[in-house]
């Protein structure tokens, strides 16, 4: 089984047409807002748009690398024991938008309502949550930047379609349901880490702790990353392997 990127780019989910208009700064197109509280990592402001497997090439075999701004492909190797994941990205030198409306990546069409699947590749929830920007805001008890907190009905279908084609690949799955699971973990850990460090915000922990390599504890998220790919390996057979 492979990911249909074709019906997700024809799926233009639009939560609120100019939702941009709602945070006052489109914000999920640079983050800047939050990328200015850091003293290190926010700077140079560089956009980052993050891949599903394959889809970097699904894009190139079908012309569209055009329609984004100058960028690095940038993959990063996670190996945990005999298996490892390949990370892709999308990293421009500038902090504005880099795709075109029409032609915007996965992450692009769902954010910021991250779905949440079981083994099955079924829809079990919708997570708020979105990645470390709104883990943040949720620890240090600022008001969401993006005011998008729910699903309309009438995008609701196309929500699910892009689901859909997440969950039907084994292999995307999995990538889906570790990234949750990397979030929990540090979403978990910060506070401890917080209170440690007694910086003065959030921002502050989460900047020097990834600096550090504190942020995750490697060797505790490596073990549930195994246990995830066993239980995979066993549903799924050869349709799955990280290898």
């Amino acid at each position: 089984m492979t990911i249909n990127f074709e019906r997700i780019y024809a799926t233009d989910l639009v939560f609120q047409p100019d939702c941009w208009k709602l945070c006052g700064d489109a914000h999920c197109c640079s983050f800047q807002r939050y990328k200015k509280k850091f003293r290190l990592i926010g700077s140079p402001p560089g956009g980052q748009l993050p891949l599903l497997p394959g889809e970097y090439d699904w894009l190139r075999n079908q012309g569209l690398l055009g329609d984004f701004r100058e960028h690095e492909h940038r993959v990063t190797t996670h190996t945990f024991g005999s298996r490892r994941l390949q990370i892709e990205a999308m990293v421009a030198k500038d902090a504005y938008c880099q795709c075109k409306q029409a032609t915007r990546t996965t992450i692009c069409r769902l954010y910021p309502l991250l779905p949440l699947f079981d083994e099955a590749g079924r829809v079990i929830g919708v997570d708020p949550v979105f990645g470390s920007f709104e883990m943040l805001e949720e620890l240090q008890q600022l008001d969401r930047a993006c005011k998008i907190t729910e699903i309309p009905i009438s995008e609701l279908n196309k929500f699910l379609t892009i689901a859909e084609e997440i969950g039907n690949d084994p292999i995307t799955l999995y990538y889906a349901r570790a990234y949750a699971m990397t979030m929990q973990h540090v979403k978990d850990r910060l506070p401890e880490l917080h209170a440690a460090r007694k910086d003065s915000d959030y921002f502050s922990t989460y900047e020097m702790s990834l600096i550090r390599r504190q942020l995750i504890d490697q060797t505790s998220l490596d073990a549930e990353l195994t246990v995830l790919a066993e239980r995979f390996e066993r549903r799924y057979g050869a349709a799955f392997s990280l290898l």
